[in-house]
């Protein structure tokens, strides 16, 4: 069958398609809009910046296991000393892991701002479990590893090293904590704040 191109023209013709103008970006709705992706911007980096932090830990937790090697290969460290503090840090990067997937589990295109805002309450107390149980189970680790060490060889670089140690641990926890409720007030902020533009 030939092709008609003449009669292919005229029901192109009969065919009405109406194409309103594009959106200005001047009116309030637009700023509104634009208003809204800025704010969800907001919460995407500090979201970004948290898993960041986690991936940041997960990382000094092999350095952990290393440095455990370490003292394992150039000290008399008994056995189940060194099995404490490989499963410290195996603990601790297992928890990191967790919180990564918890938080990358929080979709802005996908959940509304209930459901985020929920995710996140439930995340920040999950890193407050998390975080005491850490701290509870440092307290044997050091103890029995301070003790591991021959006192009357090495008393003194002990004592010293075991005070430089938990003093440089306890400025970085405290670091890492701070940023990190920092970051989580942020991300609430601007996640609330997307809210409010919504409804506004």
């Amino acid at each position: 069958m030939p092709l008609d191109i003449d009669s292919l023209k005229n029901k192109w013709k009969e065919v009405d398609i109406s194409v309103g103008p594009p959106p200005s970006l001047s009116g309030g709705g637009s700023r509104s809009l634009l208003e809204r992706l800025r704010k969800v911007e907001r919460a995407t980096s500090a979201k970004d910046k948290l898993l960041n932090m986690h991936y940041l830990q997960i990382l000094v937790c092999v350095w952990g296991l290393l440095l455990v090697k370490v003292l394992a290969d150039e000290f008399a460290v008994p056995v189940y000393t060194i099995g404490l503090e490989i499963a410290y840090f195996i603990t601790g990067g297992i928890f990191n892991l967790i919180l990564i997937r918890k938080l990358r589990s929080v979709n802005y295109s996908d959940m509304s701002v209930t459901e985020i805002l929920d995710r996140l309450i439930r995340f920040a107390s999950l890193r407050g479990r998390f975080k005491a149980f850490m701290i509870a189970f440092a307290i044997p680790v050091l103890i029995l590893m301070i003790l591991s060490f021959d006192m009357e060889a090495n008393g003194e670089a002990v004592i010293y090293g075991s005070v430089f140690g938990l003093v440089i641990g306890v400025v970085c926890a405290v670091r890492i904590n701070r940023r990190h409720k920092r970051l989580m007030t942020r991300l609430m902020e601007a996640v609330g704040s997307v809210d409010d533009a919504e409804e506004s």
